[in-house]
Protein backbone atom coordinates (compact mmCIF):
# COMPACT_ATOMS: atom_id res chain seq x y z
CA UNK A 1 0.00 0.00 0.00
CA UNK A 2 1.42 3.69 -0.76
CA UNK A 3 0.48 6.89 1.04
CA UNK A 4 1.24 10.39 -0.07
CA UNK A 5 3.20 11.72 3.35
CA UNK A 6 2.61 15.54 3.49
CA UNK A 7 5.02 17.52 5.30
CA UNK A 8 3.98 19.80 8.63
CA UNK A 9 5.57 22.15 10.54
CA UNK A 10 8.39 24.56 9.61
CA UNK A 11 11.87 23.18 8.08
CA UNK A 12 14.26 22.45 10.26
CA UNK A 13 17.32 25.36 9.98
CA UNK A 14 20.71 24.64 10.27
CA UNK A 15 22.81 26.02 13.43
CA UNK A 16 24.89 28.83 12.79
CA UNK A 17 27.18 28.87 15.64
CA UNK A 18 29.28 25.95 17.41
CA UNK A 19 27.21 23.92 20.55
CA UNK A 20 30.61 23.76 22.05
CA UNK A 21 31.84 27.39 21.81
CA UNK A 22 28.87 29.41 20.69
CA UNK A 23 31.66 30.79 17.50
CA UNK A 24 30.50 31.09 14.26
CA UNK A 25 30.02 28.39 11.82
CA UNK A 26 30.98 27.80 7.93
CA UNK A 27 29.92 25.00 5.59
CA UNK A 28 33.06 23.19 4.38
CA UNK A 29 32.04 21.61 1.79
CA UNK A 30 28.62 19.39 2.82
CA UNK A 31 29.77 19.87 6.61
CA UNK A 32 29.44 22.60 8.88
CA UNK A 33 32.45 23.50 11.10
CA UNK A 34 33.31 25.64 13.62
CA UNK A 35 35.60 28.31 13.36
CA UNK A 36 37.15 28.68 16.19
CA UNK A 37 40.37 26.45 15.91
CA UNK A 38 40.76 27.11 19.67
CA UNK A 39 37.24 25.27 20.05
CA UNK A 40 37.03 22.29 23.17
CA UNK A 41 35.50 19.64 20.45
CA UNK A 42 38.07 20.10 17.98
CA UNK A 43 40.87 19.93 20.10
CA UNK A 44 39.21 16.91 21.65
CA UNK A 45 38.75 15.86 17.66
CA UNK A 46 42.40 16.16 16.83
CA UNK A 47 43.65 14.66 19.72
CA UNK A 48 41.19 11.67 19.64
CA UNK A 49 42.17 11.07 15.87
CA UNK A 50 45.81 10.91 16.87
CA UNK A 51 45.68 8.07 19.70
CA UNK A 52 42.85 6.27 17.56
CA UNK A 53 45.05 6.20 14.78
CA UNK A 54 47.93 4.69 16.43
CA UNK A 55 45.23 2.35 18.57
CA UNK A 56 46.71 3.51 22.18
CA UNK A 57 45.05 1.65 24.40
CA UNK A 58 43.50 3.03 27.21
CA UNK A 59 43.40 6.08 25.70
CA UNK A 60 39.38 6.53 25.16
CA UNK A 61 37.11 9.74 24.83
CA UNK A 62 36.70 10.26 28.68
CA UNK A 63 40.31 10.71 29.37
CA UNK A 64 40.82 13.18 26.12
CA UNK A 65 38.00 15.18 27.46
CA UNK A 66 39.42 14.92 31.27
CA UNK A 67 42.64 16.51 29.68
CA UNK A 68 41.18 18.69 27.67
CA UNK A 69 38.77 20.47 30.28
CA UNK A 70 41.77 20.24 32.45
CA UNK A 71 43.60 22.43 30.13
CA UNK A 72 46.93 20.36 30.23
CA UNK A 73 46.29 18.85 26.54
CA UNK A 74 45.88 21.52 23.60
CA UNK A 75 47.74 19.23 20.18
CA UNK A 76 49.33 16.11 20.45
CA UNK A 77 52.64 17.37 21.69
CA UNK A 78 51.18 18.07 24.90
CA UNK A 79 50.70 14.46 25.90
CA UNK A 80 54.23 13.88 25.60
CA UNK A 81 54.38 16.79 28.31
CA UNK A 82 52.34 14.98 30.36
CA UNK A 83 53.66 13.58 33.93
CA UNK A 84 52.07 10.97 35.49
CA UNK A 85 51.13 13.23 38.36
CA UNK A 86 49.24 14.99 36.28
CA UNK A 87 46.71 12.13 34.99
CA UNK A 88 46.84 10.72 38.64
CA UNK A 89 45.14 13.86 39.77
CA UNK A 90 42.48 13.86 37.27
CA UNK A 91 38.96 12.26 38.36
CA UNK A 92 38.92 8.62 38.60
CA UNK A 93 42.58 8.27 38.05
CA UNK A 94 45.66 7.53 40.09
CA UNK A 95 49.44 6.67 39.94
CA UNK A 96 48.77 3.25 38.93
CA UNK A 97 46.81 4.31 36.06
CA UNK A 98 48.76 7.49 34.85
CA UNK A 99 52.08 5.24 34.76
CA UNK A 100 49.96 2.67 32.25
CA UNK A 101 48.80 5.23 29.91
CA UNK A 102 51.75 7.03 29.60
CA UNK A 103 53.75 3.84 29.32
CA UNK A 104 50.77 2.92 26.61
CA UNK A 105 51.49 6.40 24.90
CA UNK A 106 55.29 6.05 24.50
CA UNK A 107 55.16 2.25 23.28
CA UNK A 108 54.09 3.34 20.16
CA UNK A 109 57.26 5.22 19.43
CA UNK A 110 58.84 5.59 16.94
CA UNK A 111 56.33 6.22 14.83
CA UNK A 112 57.01 5.08 11.07
CA UNK A 113 56.14 8.50 8.75
CA UNK A 114 52.75 7.34 7.33
CA UNK A 115 51.26 6.81 10.92
CA UNK A 116 52.52 10.19 12.04
CA UNK A 117 51.14 11.82 9.16
CA UNK A 118 47.91 10.50 9.39
CA UNK A 119 47.97 10.85 13.08
CA UNK A 120 47.77 14.66 12.56
CA UNK A 121 44.17 14.32 11.40
CA UNK A 122 44.94 16.66 8.10
CA UNK A 123 41.24 16.48 5.76
CA UNK A 124 41.54 14.07 3.68
CA UNK A 125 44.87 12.03 4.48
CA UNK A 126 44.15 9.05 6.61
CA UNK A 127 46.45 6.34 6.67
CA UNK A 128 46.06 4.68 3.58
CA UNK A 129 46.62 7.82 1.68
CA UNK A 130 49.69 8.57 3.59
CA UNK A 131 51.35 5.34 2.98
CA UNK A 132 50.52 5.93 -0.62
CA UNK A 133 52.79 9.07 -0.49
CA UNK A 134 55.23 7.79 1.39
CA UNK A 135 55.56 4.85 -0.79
CA UNK A 136 55.88 7.28 -3.90
CA UNK A 137 58.97 8.74 -3.28
CA UNK A 138 57.81 11.34 -0.27
CA UNK A 139 59.66 8.93 2.33
CA UNK A 140 60.97 11.37 4.89
CA UNK A 141 59.05 14.19 6.61
CA UNK A 142 61.15 16.84 4.71
CA UNK A 143 59.84 15.49 1.38
CA UNK A 144 56.26 15.47 2.38
CA UNK A 145 56.51 18.92 3.90
CA UNK A 146 58.46 20.34 0.79
CA UNK A 147 55.96 18.40 -1.73
CA UNK A 148 53.25 20.67 -3.90
CA UNK A 149 49.95 20.12 -4.74
CA UNK A 150 51.60 19.34 -8.55
CA UNK A 151 53.55 16.16 -6.72
CA UNK A 152 51.15 14.82 -4.86
CA UNK A 153 49.00 15.43 -7.80
CA UNK A 154 50.96 13.59 -9.95
CA UNK A 155 50.70 9.92 -7.96
CA UNK A 156 48.50 7.15 -9.02
CA UNK A 157 45.31 6.49 -6.86
CA UNK A 158 45.58 10.52 -5.63
CA UNK A 159 43.37 13.20 -6.87
CA UNK A 160 43.80 17.15 -6.92
CA UNK A 161 41.30 18.04 -4.28
CA UNK A 162 43.44 15.82 -1.84
CA UNK A 163 46.72 16.66 -3.21
CA UNK A 164 45.47 20.44 -2.20
CA UNK A 165 43.52 19.60 1.57
CA UNK A 166 47.19 17.40 1.96
CA UNK A 167 49.63 20.57 1.19
CA UNK A 168 47.39 23.04 3.11
CA UNK A 169 46.76 20.54 5.99
CA UNK A 170 50.82 19.98 6.31
CA UNK A 171 51.78 23.81 5.65
CA UNK A 172 48.79 24.65 8.55
CA UNK A 173 50.70 22.01 11.00
CA UNK A 174 53.97 23.17 9.92
CA UNK A 175 54.62 24.45 13.75
CA UNK A 176 52.77 21.41 15.08
CA UNK A 177 54.91 19.44 13.71
CA UNK A 178 58.09 21.13 15.03
CA UNK A 179 56.69 20.87 18.41
CA UNK A 180 56.05 17.30 17.91
CA UNK A 181 59.69 16.74 17.01
CA UNK A 182 61.09 18.91 19.90
CA UNK A 183 59.07 16.60 22.35
CA UNK A 184 60.86 13.66 20.33
CA UNK A 185 57.98 12.39 17.93
CA UNK A 186 60.52 12.10 15.56
CA UNK A 187 59.00 9.63 12.13
CA UNK A 188 60.78 7.00 10.83
CA UNK A 189 61.39 5.36 7.53
CA UNK A 190 58.07 2.55 7.31
CA UNK A 191 60.89 -0.19 7.50
CA UNK A 192 61.96 1.18 10.84
CA UNK A 193 59.27 2.18 12.60
CA UNK A 194 55.70 0.32 13.14
CA UNK A 195 53.41 0.75 10.30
Amino acid sequence: MEEVVVKHGPVAQPPSRCGACGADLSMKGRYLVCTNTECRAIVEGRIKRWVGTQDIMEWGEKLVAQLVEAKLVKEPADLYRLEASQIAALERRGDVIAKKLLDNLHAKLPLSLPVFLASLGIDDFALETAKLVVSSGFDTLDKVQAATEEDLAGIKGMGAATAKAVVAGISARRDEIGRLIEVGVVPVAPAAGRS
